[in-house]
């Protein structure tokens, strides 16, 4: 799957093109995921302003990773503050988000994974569909897809992987794709995050001198299809699949479907 390349912008993707059930596809320059937009730059301030024409802004981190890292603001652009997850489940304080150094703090949640990071990602992962706070506000994303005017509609999280990655693929099945579509777009991730994988792990590595320590902050960095796999079963184990979650926890029926489609498809 071809990466758009920005200068601060880490992950981002136009949904455009991408096949859909009918021999329809997904509508360019409509649907862009990204992370967080702290590092943008004015080439990239630019391109979305000029090229792709964003109107709106869904940011879905916590209270705490928006302080540490603001998104800059976008000149015609609406912002919207979308957070999945609770502020407890993070699993920081906005005071130790305040004082601890960026890279101390993260090797402190490395260490206490203990070398699990794979299990810990796909224990987070069914949280997002099963945690009352988040299913409210995976349904407030989706109001906010189907109000969505006109121009550019841009939704993210820090790195643009795990909750932009399950709004992405809620939304993808509601537009009509496949499994096998959906699961690429997922994992298209890893390519464009790889030269900041590798960055990690020497990084890393050269300041503790552990290896598996850095290899660990590398799963927690990236996608596996085991994770989002691990929603996925949920879905179908808990709500009778995706169509039924859609439908009953958050709202998006067949008339929203059909909006959905006529918006964003062709």
């Amino acid at each position: 799957m071809p990466q758009i390349v920005f200068e601060g912008i880490q992950n981002v993707r136009d949904l455009g093109g991408l096949p859909l059930a009918g021999g329809r596809q997904v509508k360019a320059g409509l649907l862009l995921r990204t992370g967080k937009l702290s590092d943008m730059t004015e080439k990239d301030r630019e391109e979305l302003c000029g090229r792709y024409h964003v109107t709106e802004i869904v940011d879905l981190r916590t209270r705490v990773e928006c302080g540490q890292h603001p998104d800059q603001e976008l000149a015609g652009a609406v912002y919207r503050w979308n957070p999945i997850f609770p502020e407890e489940a993070m699993g920081i304080t906005r005071e130790e988000a305040a004082e601890q150094d960026p890279l101390e703090r993260k090797l402190i949640f490395l260490r206490s994974l203990k070398g699990r990071a794979k299990e810990n990602l796909q224990k987070y992962y069914p949280m997002m569909v099963q945690n009352p706070y988040c299913i409210k506000q995976l349904k407030a994303f989706f109001e906010l897809v189907c109000g969505h005017g006109e121009g550019a509609f841009l939704w993210h999280c820090t790195m643009g992987k795990d909750r932009t990655g399950v709004t992405a693929a809620l939304l993808l099945h509601a537009l009509g794709a496949s499994r096998e579509t959906i699961l690429a777009d997922y994992l298209a991730t890893n390519e464009a995050l790889s030269k900041m994988h590798e960055e990690q792990r020497r990084v890393i590595e050269k300041h503790t001198g552990d290896a598996l320590l850095a290899e660990q902050a590398a799963i927690v960095d990236s996608v596996d299809e085991s994770f989002l796999q691990a929603a996925l079963t949920v879905l179908e184990q808990e709500y009778g699949g995706i169509d039924r979650f859609l439908e009953e926890q958050l709202g998006i029926g067949d008339k929203e479907r059909l909006l959905l489609r006529e918006r964003y498809t062709c």
